[in-house]
């Protein structure tokens, strides 16, 4: 959670998690899910997912 609370504190509001693409049940899987977002909004976090064409990473906006 440190480097979203150091957006928060710089003012970025942008965040890019690479994961890779390949396998199932991989990191992507969970990054993807609606439980990754409600952990991270219980550690005081509202991540907003943002549209992408790379299938390797995922964006999120932090609201």
């Amino acid at each position: 959670m440190y480097k979203l609370e150091e957006c928060r504190e710089k003012g970025d509001n942008k965040i890019i998690i690479i994961h890779g693409y390949h396998g199932k049940h991989t990191l992507k899987t969970y990054i993807q899910s609606t439980g990754f977002l409600k952990e991270i909004k219980n550690r005081g976090f509202n991540l907003k997912r943002k549209t992408q064409s790379n299938p390797g990473k995922s964006i999120f906006e932090i609201i």
